[in-house]
């Protein structure tokens, strides 16, 4: 059971989530939420901070060589 609430804000495609913690000692912060064994951790302390640790996603399957 969690102990905050959490908003969904996006996924991995694998059942698993990207939250905002709504809530409790961690309002505000962006956390991920391993959705199996509800445990989170915490990405960012804030939704602009964890925009800024975004990188573009390195392919190495030669994508664009088609």
């Amino acid at each position: 059971e969690l102990d905050e609430t959490l908003l969904p804000i996006g996924t991995d495609g694998s059942g698993n989530y990207f939250c905002m913690a709504l809530d409790g000692d961690r309002i505000g912060a962006v956390v991920f939420l391993e959705n199996e064994m509800a445990e989170t951790i915490v990405l960012a302390n804030s939704f602009t901070s964890f925009l800024a640790s975004l990188r573009e996603r390195e392919r190495d399957d030669n994508a664009d060589d088609m």
